[in-house]
């Protein structure tokens, strides 16, 4: 796997799009985590958008946007999902998960809170920029697009 989310400039198209989405009222967005090979949000799509154009949006936006900067900076071998395209960041079938309790939420919750960890890339996953778990350890927002789940 390319580490697609290994720049400052990276995260922030990604950071930027959640912004977008939750501005224009598309979806609240509860919690996420960008990795250097992939990411992991939990969101509510708002009516009356759908999941599959919200995707579509979302992963239209940022794909344009990554491979701009990627190209800027010559690096044109960067085939994340190979299909009937020359560059594709996005595989074409993401994986989504319907959160249906209280108890299958607070465990994906955590799974997503502990990927920086278990990925070695920090001791403590407090430390981690690009996550959601430090404003749910302190309470408060360190992202204007982040809403809190109430579990």
């Amino acid at each position: 796997m390319k580490r697609i989310f290994c720049t400052q400039e990276r995260i922030d198209i990604i950071l930027g799009a959640f912004e977008f989405l939750t501005k224009e009222k598309k979806c609240v967005i509860y919690s996420f985590v960008i990795m250097p090979v992939h990411l992991h949000v939990i969101y509510e799509v708002l009516s009356p958008y759908t999941n599959a154009k919200l995707i579509h949006s979302f992963q239209s936006f940022t794909a344009k946007q990554l491979l701009q900067t990627i190209l800027e900076e010559k690096f044109f071998s960067v085939v994340i999902n190979r299909s009937d395209r020359k560059n594709q960041i996005w595989k074409k079938s993401p994986k989504f998960v319907h959160l249906y309790s209280k108890k299958f939420i607070r465990q994906k919750l955590n799974y997503i809170h502990k990927n920086p960890s278990r990925a070695n890339l920090v001791e403590d996953d407090y430390d981690y920029k690009y996550c959601s778990y430090k404003s749910y350890v302190d309470g408060t927002s360190h992202f204007s697009f982040l809403d809190f789940l109430s579990i």
